[in-house]
């Protein structure tokens, strides 16, 4: 069975995420499992909290979380777990990850704002990070079924195997029509991404020139679709000095959830 994780911190904007989890696994038949990583406070730590209260602490967080999915299964049939962890969120989303062996991980994405542009947040860094999808949630979107998927991508570039697989599972599992969204003039009749969808599902176009990430907002609105497909590119620390990671950006501005489908390994 696929399984979905949704992490969540109990903001609004990380159960909203969970509930549009929850219709997708629906769409899918998939099991969805509900992921929190705690962490004591800082001024609750600072205090040398015996043992037994960071125990007494971490179990009512697992009780919070087991009642939350409780309501979610119940509300949309189906399968739902919960996982907390202690501890570092990223190393321990990619343990949970690798446990369920995953189709990809749900965050929520909170309204732009003036520190998340300069720095981003837990989600961007997330997307710029991980070796799987996470499907990125904008805030207070709720779930629809996914019909149509854009595909954003640079088609003169060659993907991996992996990558590809991927991408194939998503339009197989979601039989939803698709579109690919060319961002560079280079033509795709030789890239294999086209194999991707059958031919009765596929549409094709392509963008010149600058303002990208606008051309994309745009085709998302005229094209009506319900996803957004990306592959983020991985930089070194002084290529991310000069490079704007267009999905990051897109994460934060999108009005429609985005799927970011790592190249790498």
């Amino acid at each position: 069975m696929t399984t979905i994780i949704a992490a969540t911190d109990y903001s609004f904007d990380g159960n909203n995420a969970v509930k549009y989890a929850a219709g997708l696994a629906a769409q899918l038949k998939a099991g969805l499992v509900l992921f929190n990583a705690y962490i004591i406070p800082v001024h609750a730590s600072n205090t040398l909290l015996p043992a037994h209260t960071v125990e007494m602490m971490q179990e009512e967080n697992r009780q919070h979380l087991a009642k939350f999915a409780r309501g979610i299964a119940d509300q949309y049939k189906i399968s739902v777990f919960t996982e907390v962890a202690f501890g570092n969120f990223k190393d321990e989303l990619d343990s949970v990850y690798k446990k369920y062996d995953a189709a990809m991980v749900v965050m929520g994405m909170s309204g732009r704002s003036l520190g998340q542009k300069l720095f981003g947040n837990t989600t961007t860094s997330l997307i710029a990070s991980a070796s799987y999808p996470v499907l990125s949630v904008p805030k207070g979107a709720a779930f629809k079924k996914i019909e149509k998927v854009l595909f954003a991508c640079d088609c003169s570039r060659e993907y991996q195997a992996h990558t590809q697989e991927a991408l194939k599972q998503v339009v197989q599992q979601l039989h939803a029509s698709v579109e690919i969204f060319n961002v560079e003039a280079d033509t795709p009749s030789a890239n294999q991404l086209l194999k991707l969808a059958d031919e009765g599902l596929l549409e094709f176009k392509t963008v010149h020139g600058l303002h990208i990430v606008r051309r994309i907002r745009t085709e998302i609105k005229e094209s009506g679709a319900d996803l957004l497909v990306m592959v983020p590119q991985k930089y070194s620390f002084w290529e991310s000095v000069v490079h704007v990671s267009k999905t990051g950006i897109m994460a934060s501005q999108s009005t429609v959830p985005l799927l970011s489908v790592p190249d790498w390994n």
